[in-house]
C-alpha cells in the first residue's frame, strides 16, 4: 500500500513540475476575432503517438496498453468536452457532441483511435463544422516503475496507472475551415502518468488553456 501511495504522490509531483515555463501557444494575428466567427466546433478524440515499450511483465502486451490509452484518452476527452460545452450557449458557439463525432467519423470510414492530422480538412467536411481541435499525446518511451510488484497486481490494476511517462507532451492544434495550417497550436510537457486523468485535465485546463484558449467557456 505504501509503495502505491508513494508512486501516486510522485506522479502528482511530476505532473505539477510540468507547470514550469512552457512558453505560449503559436497563434495567427487576430486569432481571437477569428475564433468568434466559429459557430460549430469539434473536439476530436485524443490520439496517441506510437511509442516504444520495454521491459513489460509477463502477461502484459502492447495491445493491452493501447487499450488503456484508448480508455484514458477517452476520459480526458470527455472531461475537456464537458468543460468547454458547459456554458457554450452563452458565448455563441456549439461544441459537437462526442457521440456525433464518433458516429460521423466512423460512418465516414475513419478509425477514431488512429486519426491522421493530414485528413483534418476531410474531418471538417464530414462533421460540417467551422473548426476542429486535434490533440495528440506524445510519449517517447514508457518505462516501468523501479519495483514492478507481483504479476497479479499488474493484471488487476489499471495498466497505464502503473506506467510512468518519460518526455510526455500534449500537442493541441486548432484548424479552421478553409485554412491550410492551424491558426492556434501549443505543445506543452506533461510529466507524470495517467493514474488520475482528472488531475491531468485540471492541470491542462487551469494552467494552459484558461488564459490562452481562443474560445470562451
Amino acid at each position: 500500500m505504501k509503495k502505491r501511495i508513494s508512486i501516486t504522490a510522485l506522479a502528482v509531483v511530476l505532473a505539477m513540475s510540468s507547470l514550469l515555463a512552457q512558453g505560449k501557444p503559436d497563434r495567427v494575428k487576430g486569432y481571437k476575432d477569428k475564433a468568434k466567427t466559429h459557430k460549430t466546433i469539434a473536439l476530436l478524440p485524443y490520439q496517441f503517438l506510437k511509442k516504444e515499450y520495454k521491459s513489460l511483465p509477463d502477461g502484459i502486451t502492447e495491445e493491452t496498453l493501447k487499450e488503456g490509452e484508448k480508455e484514458k484518452g477517452g476520459e480526458l476527452h470527455q472531461q475537456l468536452y464537458a468543460e468547454l460545452s458547459k456554458k457554450s450557449h452563452k458565448h455563441g458557439h456549439e461544441w459537437v457532441s462526442i457521440e456525433t463525432i464518433t458516429s460521423k467519423l466512423s460512418d465516414g470510414g475513419y478509425d477514431i483511435t488512429g486519426l491522421d492530422e493530414k485528413d483534418i480538412p476531410k474531418f471538417i467536411e464530414v462533421l460540417g463544422v467551422d473548426a476542429v481541435i486535434f490533440t495528440r499525446v506524445e510519449t517517447a518511451k514508457l518505462v516501468l516503475p523501479a519495483s514492478k510488484g507481483s504479476e497479479k497486481m499488474w493484471k488487476s490494476e489499471d495498466q497505464l496507472a502503473n506506467i510512468s511517462g518519460s518526455n510526455t507532451y500534449m500537442n493541441m492544434k486548432i484548424h479552421a475551415k478553409g485554412d491550410d495550417e492551424p491558426y492556434w497550436k501549443w505543445r506543452f510537457k506533461l510529466n507524470g502518468n495517467f493514474k488520475n486523468t482528472k488531475l491531468m485535465h485540471n492541470i491542462v485546463e487551469k494552467n494552459y488553456l484558461h488564459d490562452h484558449f481562443p474560445y470562451k467557456y
